[in-house]
């Protein structure tokens, strides 16, 4: 049966705890994160971006400390990939680290204080945003001449 994302939200995140408990925190989330509007909607009412927008809430309703982020911008469009830097941004504040993996340079240097680059699996350099977007060795295997 297809459950809207609260609903959703409900069965797979807050399981075990009371019966209203988990609907009325899964909407505060969700408006938290700026996603409320989606509550009711079913997934084949949504974007693809925005079901993967809502899947990292739900991810966040578990309190992690650390949360691995794997290509999360894929299949964003630049309105939702603007809407999850800024929720990327705002983990700190809740406590939560966070691993990206990602190949949209635009995000992880609009996200991330620290940066390990990989090129085929070797590390080609490592540092904050500013020394990792002058590296020549980055400029040449991800930003060509957009550096």
């Amino acid at each position: 049966k297809d459950t809207n994302h609260l609903e959703g939200g409900r069965i797979s995140t807050w399981f075990g705890q009371p019966s209203s408990e988990p609907y009325e925190q899964a909407h505060a989330l969700l408006k938290e994160v700026g996603l409320g509007a989606l509550a009711t909607r079913f997934p084949s009412e949504c974007s693809n971006g925005q079901r993967h927008l809502v899947a990292l809430t739900r991810a966040l309703a578990r309190k992690p400390r650390l949360l691995l982020l794997d290509e999360p911008a894929a299949g964003l469009d630049p309105e939702e990939t603007e809407h999850l830097a800024r929720l990327i941004n705002s983990l700190p504040d809740r406590g939560i680290a966070v691993l990206l993996v990602e190949h949209d340079m635009s995000l992880v240097f609009g996200t991330c204080s620290e940066i390990l680059v990989l090129d085929f699996g070797r590390k080609i350099a490592a540092g904050p945003p500013g020394q990792i977007r002058s590296d020549q060795r980055v400029i040449d295997a991800y930003l060509g001449g957009a550096a």
